[in-house]
């Protein structure tokens, strides 16, 4: 049975160990419903379905991809807020992120989905759909995906104060649906 996975970039473990940190606080004292959250901070290039994700090309193709690219130095790193409306007339939340302009790691997403499209299993539309974008997917770390409106101003405020002021991208997963690392290869 095919299940959907992403592929994700991930920074380097410092640097994920602080946002991770961060986004921990945040989901406790920030979210308008406190929970832990699912998975570690990434950013999502490419979605894929298969009943094997530990398909050896899967693997082998992000170890080609990855020495190809990385590391990728982020520096263009702006804090984004947006604001989320729920269909069940719930009052609005703020959605709270990292926004992420970078051409080389938006043609290492490009890659990934050609070569996913090659081995037949890339989902990256679907993907799309359902979270809402269009034509390529908004390259992000989501800190915090419902922010209570009042505190939003706070937040922010608190993520201005302990982002570097450049990210490093070091390693590609493979992640489930549930948020689990099931491959990860570093540079």
């Amino acid at each position: 049975m095919n299940k959907l996975y992403t592929i994700v970039a991930l920074p380097e473990k410092n640097t994920l160990d602080l946002l991770n940190s961060l986004r921990i606080r945040l989901y406790s004292e920030y979210l308008e419903d406190p929970r832990d959250p699912r998975s570690v901070v990434h950013i999502t290039l490419a979605q894929l379905k298969t009943s094997n994700p530990k398909d050896e090309r899967i693997a082998n193709g992000l170890s080609e991809i990855g020495k190809k690219y990385l590391p990728i130095p982020l520096s263009d790193i702006t804090i984004k807020t947006d604001t989320k409306i729920p269909d069940d007339s719930k009052t609005a939340s703020n959605w709270i992120g990292l926004d992420i302009r970078n051409s080389e790691l938006q043609n290492l997403s490009q890659e990934i989905q050609h070569r996913l499209e090659l081995l037949e299993i890339d989902d990256t539309n679907n993907y799309l759909k359902r979270a809402g974008f269009h034509k390529q997917i908004p390259l992000h770390f989501t800190l915090c995906p419902s922010c209570i409106p009042e505190k939003t101003d706070e937040a922010v405020s608190i993520i201005h104060k302990t982002i570097p002021k450049e990210i490093i991208i070091d390693s590609l997963a493979l992640r489930t649906e549930k948020g689990e690392l099931l491959l990860q290869k570093h540079l």
